[in-house]
């Protein structure tokens, strides 16, 4: 007992962020882009080596100030993914742990074009995508606790998205952090 953050026998809750980088889906319609994704994560401890997780990621990037006839057009890359998983603590102390576990979830994303003329925009029918998949994959988490309830750590993500616009592997690596209340 004295080892673990927490009971074995108590439950909580914990709320998260995480900050990480990402490449976009690459499509028929843009390549592969970096971009920041930003997540707000719940949980709910059975005991400090079982937690059920939901979350939301969201993310995108936009390449500006593409010349096209005389004018300026802007591409919007846009990426939002809900999930749900399982996290399992393979190693829990009092100081840092270490969870992996399955994750699933619906990918949406959307490539808008935005100008300096919206005739132009028109004119030149640039495909713009909202497409949507499924995805499945993993994540790693090593923590330590700054303070007993506070962690920090290390975010790894791998994922398969199944969609027609989306299909592909996705990762995301960066940090996070949460508080257990």
């Amino acid at each position: 007992k004295e080892k673990q953050y927490k009971s074995a026998n108590e439950l909580w809750l914990s709320a998260g962020l995480v900050v990480a980088h990402r490449p976009s889906q690459s499509s028929v319609y843009s390549p592969p882009r970096d971009q920041v994704v930003y997540g707000i994560e719940a949980r709910y401890h059975f005991n400090p080596k079982l937690a059920l997780m939901t979350g939301v990621h969201f993310g995108g990037n936009t390449v500006e100030d593409i010349a096209v006839d005389g004018g300026w057009i802007d591409q919007v890359y846009r990426e939002l993914y809900w999930q749900v998983g399982v996290d399992f603590g393979v190693i829990e102390s009092k100081y840092y742990h270490l969870q992996i576990g399955p994750r699933l979830g619906l990918q949406s994303a959307s490539i808008e074009v935005e100008g300096d003329d919206p005739a132009l925009v028109n004119e030149l029918n640039i495909q713009t995508i909202n497409a949507t998949g499924l995805f499945a994959g993993a994540a790693v988490r090593a923590g330590v606790f700054v303070v007993p309830s506070c962690e920090v750590g290390l975010h790894i993500q791998m994922d398969y998205t199944m969609g027609a616009e989306l299909s592909g592997f996705g990762r995301e690596i960066g940090g996070y952090g949460v508080v257990h209340f």
